[in-house]
C-alpha cells in the first residue's frame, strides 16, 4: 500500500472482514483502524497523513467512523494471488517481492511479529527451531508445509460494538 513503517501514525488493528458491512474475505479488503484520540490530537499532522496516505491512496475505497477508530477500506483485489494465499495460510508459496515488502515492514517490530521472517523465508533453521520449540520431528513440520497457521477469521473480522440500548 506504500504506507512506510516510519509513518508517524500506525494502525492499532487491522482486519480482512467486517459482516456488519458485508465485506467477506473473499473480497479482498483491508480495513485498517487508527486511533481517533491520536489523530485528534495531532490533527493537523494526521490530516496531511491522511490525505496523501490513506483517502489519496489508489487503493482507497472508504472510510468510517465508530466509538475511538477512524477506519480506512482499501482494496487489495490488484494483488489478489499473494491476498489469497495469506487466506490460505500459504505463507511460504508468496512471490519474493511480497515476502519482501511484508518483511521490510515488519522489521522494526518486536513481539507477535518478532518471527514473521521465518514464516516467510522457510528454511531448514527455521524448521530446525521450530521443531525444538514445539517438540516435534522436522519432518512433520515439513509435512504440514507451513510454520504458522492461517488467519482466524474472527480475529480477523471486525466486531462492532453494539449500541446499550438495543433491543434482542
Amino acid at each position: 500500500m506504500g504506507i512506510p513503517n516510519s509513518a508517524a501514525f500506525k494502525p492499532t488493528s487491522t482486519y480482512l472482514a467486517d459482516a456488519v458491512r458485508g465485506i467477506d474475505p473473499k473480497d479482498r479488503k483491508l480495513i485498517v483502524c487508527y486511533d481517533k484520540e491520536h489523530a485528534d490530537k495531532n490533527k493537523e499532522y494526521f490530516s496531511s497523513f491522511e490525505s496523501r496516505m490513506l483517502v489519496g491512496n489508489k487503493l482507497f475505497v472508504e472510510a468510517f467512523e465508530e466509538e475511538s477508530c477512524m477506519y480506512y477500506v482499501f482494496d487489495l483485489s490488484k494483488f489478489s494471488a499473494e491476498y489469497d494465499k495469506i487466506l490460505e495460510g500459504k505463507y511460504s508459496e508468496l512471490s519474493h517481492k511480497c515476502k519482501l515488502h511484508i518483511d521490510k515492514y515488519h522489521t522494526s517490530h518486536i513481539g507477535p511479529n518478532a518471527h514473521m521472517r521465518r514464516y516467510l523465508f522457510v528454511d531448514d533453521k527455521a524448521y530446525s527451531y521450530y521443531a525444538n520449540e514445539l517438540g516435534v520431528t522436522e519432518s512433520q513440520l515439513k509435512e504440514v508445509g507451513e510454520l504458522c497457521s492461517p488467519p482466524d477469521m474472527d480475529r480477523e473480522t471486525l466486531q462492532h460494538a453494539l449500541p446499550e440500548n438495543i433491543f434482542v
